[in-house]
């Protein structure tokens, strides 16, 4: 028998049937979209869908079974806005057998419906010492709080059962830890009973890491429990790489780079693991633990400011910055990974280019695709036709913009080229062209204090061709005041336009490219 839900649940009405092909979970979302359902209601339904699917109304079983793994984040968000968890601990569906080890009891039994194997539990209980062994003891996480003996003495229960179709796990938060100072968590694991012996390792270090997350705080983002859970799984078993499973559902961070890195549509955070994965990578594998601690002495939710104090505190580094750099990275998977960004990217498929460009004058904007914010990106190809590229950018007012051009030339170190934006996120630079293969405009929005989806900008790109060198610009940056406005349409602000030595450019070609839609004054530049 599955665990038993301690509230009452009333649902009142009758409800229109649901499109087929919903999982419960979806029906549960939907009718609260549509207000016919408390808080409350739906905090329950969505707990049930996960633990009890079989008691649910009618009208909100599913026809289709989930495709989330893991249902940790529906029990921690009741038992966040609820203050306490609405399960009992499970009743198995035969005597129960135990195993002992030094930091687990694995509760199983070989009757019923939950019944398993004494092998596949004695597995279990190895998987669980193993990654304890990485977690806690080589990583360094706070080790998941004592319960007060529930489920017979204070080493941590795993309970092994037969789960909904499509979940393999789920940790449950049941009371208030004892350390004064963390909001912490005391939790149990339950695993379902028919896990491949792949499928067995990644979720029980999947849901060990969030034994070790509610240790710390549960009242962090649910999109940041299930991408650090996920990255833990890669981290403790890294030859089993389920997570690549995740880039073919839609959205996902490469096939849908515009979306935030808190976005917890569909399938999102199960992808999102690379997020923790680049700030292990770029920074190093300590930040997203460090990033817990902190979490958790500072009470409530404050998932990115504390991140964003840690990049500043160990790392001299920001949140802003890590998100520019994660924009970056995400452009080189799957064919186009190198030794310089992602190691595992050479399993992925290729990141979505919004577009390709290969004649200039051009332009274009963030659609259909535009960023959100918190790390939201595009990536867009500029194909060389000889002497320098000049771009303008002008991207959505409110928000922290970073617009960085990336030099390729295969077998070397992509080169990194910061666009200047001046005030109202606008700006205008000149890179080289004909050192690379192609350049890649890579605008993301930086800015972490959500400021709404759908971020707007646009762009105009063109060459300058190099004409005869009777007048050369200098080995130093040339800053030429413009005190003339043409009528080109890119010339979208005022000030300085910055001009850099890529070669023997002719400023007599600058001059008449800058001014073809009217007389040159003669007091046009100082230096």
């Amino acid at each position: 028998m599955r665990s038993v839900l301690k509230a009452n649940l009333v649902v009142m009405g009758i409800f229109p049937a649901f499109l087929l092909g919903s999982t419960s979970l979806e029906k549960i979302e939907k009718a609260y979209r549509e207000k016919k359902l408390t808080r409350e209601e739906y905090l329950t339904l969505r707990v049930m869908a996960v633990v009890e699917p079989g008691n649910l109304p009618s009208e909100y079983r599913g026809e289709k079974p989930t495709e989330e793994p893991c249902g940790t984040k529906y029990l921690t968000e009741a038992f966040r806005e609820m203050g306490y968890s609405i399960l009992t601990r499970p009743v198995l569906s035969g005597p129960e057998d135990t195993i002992f080890t030094l930091h687990f009891m694995v509760h199983y039994t070989t009757q019923g419906s939950d019944s398993t194997d004494p092998s596949y539990a004695s597995l279990v209980a190895a998987f669980a010492e193993f990654s304890w062994a990485y977690e806690v003891g080589y990583l360094g996480w706070d080790a998941p709080p004592p319960d007060y003996g529930y489920g017979g003495d204070d080493r941590y229960d795993i309970y092994i059962m037969s789960l909904e179709s499509g979940v393999w796990g789920y940790t449950v938060p049941e009371k208030p830890g004892p350390d004064p100072y963390q909001e912490e968590a005391t939790s149990y694991i339950v695993i379902s009973n028919d896990l491949s012996h792949d499928q067995a390792r990644i979720t029980v270090a999947h849901e060990l890491n969030h034994a070790c997350q509610l240790s710390y705080s549960y009242n962090e983002d649910s999109w940041w429990m299930e991408d650090c859970a996920v990255w833990m799984e890669d981290v403790v078993y890294d030859d089993v790489n389920r997570y690549v499973e995740f880039f073919s559902s839609y959205p996902n961070p490469l096939s849908n780079p515009d979306r935030s890195i808190s976005c917890e549509e569909q399938l999102y955070e199960y992808a999102g693991g690379i997020w923790p994965a680049f700030l292990a990578e770029f920074y190093d594998l300590d930040v997203p633990r460090k990033a817990w601690e902190k979490q958790g002495i500072h009470h409530g939710n404050h998932t990115l400011s504390d991140l964003d104090f840690i990049l500043s505190e160990h790392y001299s580094s920001s949140l802003d910055e890590a998100l520019r750099e994660y924009g970056i990275w995400r452009y080189f998977t799957g064919p186009r990974h190198d030794p310089y960004h992602f190691s595992e990217s050479y399993l992925w498929p290729p990141s979505f280019v919004l577009r390709s460009h290969h004649d200039y004058p051009d332009s274009g904007t963030g659609d259909p695709e535009p960023p959100d914010s918190r790390g939201g990106t595009n990536f867009i190809e500029l194909y060389p036709q000889g002497g320098a590229l000049m771009p303008t950018f002008n991207g959505a007012e409110g928000c922290g913009w970073s617009v960085t051009l990336i030099g390729y030339r295969t077998g070397e170190p992509p080169r990194e080229f910061p666009m200047n934006l001046h005030a109202g996120n606008a700006g205008c630079d000149s890179f080289p062209f004909s050192d690379f293969q192609y350049l890649l405009l890579v605008p993301t929005v930086t800015c972490w204090v959500d400021s709404g989806p759908d971020l707007l900008y646009s762009y105009f790109v063109d060459s300058i061709m190099q004409g005869e060198p009777d007048i050369s610009i200098y080995p130093d940056t040339v800053v030429i005041d413009v005190f003339y406005r043409s009528d080109r349409s890119w010339n979208i602000f005022s000030g300085t336009f910055n001009v850099k030595n890529w070669g023997s450019a002719d400023l007599v070609y600058l001059k008449n490219f800058l001014f073809s839609a009217g007389p040159c004054p003669p007091s046009f530049w100082s230096s």
